[in-house]
């Protein structure tokens, strides 16, 4: 059954296994999972990102970062 509420908009993002690893393991030491309980990236990726949204300064970007598109 789909959850409730309104749809959310389809975000792509490469990641490496190690990457997943790593989201996976936080996901499930913070307590967010699936009712399956499967570590649930996608809703720690939501809050990191409205996290970013909130307090990242404009323009930031990380050391050595360079846009390539």
């Amino acid at each position: 059954m789909p959850r409730q509420g309104p749809r959310r908009t389809m975000i792509g993002v490469r990641l490496t296994d190690e990457q997943i690893e790593q989201l996976d393991w936080r996901a499930n030491s913070e307590g967010l999972v699936t009712k399956a309980g499967e570590p649930n990236r996608s809703e720690l990726i939501r809050i990191m990102i409205a996290y970013a949204e909130q307090n990242m300064p404009a323009d930031w970007r990380p050391e050595g970062w360079r846009y390539v598109g």
